[in-house]
C-alpha cells in the first residue's frame, strides 16, 4: 500500500496543461496586463515562457516528423527526421510568434520577455516535480540494493558492494541513450 502512494505522488507531477498543442499557437488565456517589477507577476511570465518553448520544441518535432505520444500524460518523442524542405530558422519563426502572443496578451513588450527568458535557467528547482523524482528514486534504489541484500550473504560485503556498483554501472549504461 505504501508503494502505491509514493508512485500516485509521483504521477501527480507529470499532469498535462490544458492547450498544449503542436500547431505553434498560444493556449487561450484571459488577456491580463503583467508587472515585471513585481515577483508573482515575473514568476507568471517565466512559467509561460517555459510553455512557449515547449509549443515551440512541439511544432519543431512535429514538422521533423517525430511521432509525439502521451504515456500516463508524459509526452514521448520517437524517430523523425529532418525533411529536406524544412527552414532550419522555422524554430526561431515559431518561437518569435509565441513571443509576440506572449506580449501582447500580457500588455508588456517583447524586449520584456526576451529579458525574462534570459533569467528562465536562474528559476530554480521545479519543486513539484523534482521532490517526487527523488522520492521514486530513492524507493528504487531502496528496493533495488534490498534486491542485492537477499542474494548476497552478509558476511560478504565485498560482494554485496561490487553487486551494488556493477548493478549502478549497468543502468547508468543503459540510461545512455547510443549515438550509432
Amino acid at each position: 500500500m505504501r508503494n502505491l502512494i509514493l508512485i500516485l505522488l509521483c504521477l501527480t507531477a507529470c499532469t498535462r496543461r490544458e492547450g498544449m498543442n503542436v500547431d505553434c499557437m498560444w493556449p487561450a488565456e484571459v488577456p491580463s496586463g503583467l508587472d515585471v517589477r513585481n515577483l508573482w507577476d515575473k514568476q507568471h511570465l517565466l512559467e509561460d515562457i517555459r510553455i512557449a518553448e515547449e509549443l515551440d520544441i512541439r511544432h519543431r518535432d512535429s514538422v521533423l516528423g517525430r511521432k509525439v505520444t502521451s504515456v500516463f500524460g508524459i509526452v514521448v518523442r520517437m524517430g523523425g527526421q529532418r525533411p529536406p524542405s524544412v527552414s532550419p530558422i522555422a524554430h526561431s519563426e515559431c518561437a518569435g510568434l509565441l513571443f509576440d502572443r506572449l506580449a501582447n496578451t500580457h500588455r508588456i513588450s517583447l524586449q520584456d520577455v526576451l529579458a525574462a527568458r534570459q533569467q528562465l535557467p536562474a528559476r530554480g528547482a521545479n519543486i513539484p516535480v523534482t521532490v517526487p523524482v527523488m522520492l521514486l528514486y530513492a524507493w528504487l534504489a531502496r528496493c533495488g540494493i534490498r534486491w542485492i541484500r537477499m542474494r548476497v550473504d552478509p558476511v560478504e560485503r565485498w560482494q554485496m558492494l561490487l553487486g551494488v556498483l556493477y548493478a549502478s554501472i549497468a543502468i547508468f549504461t543503459k540510461a545512455i541513450p547510443r549515438k550509432d
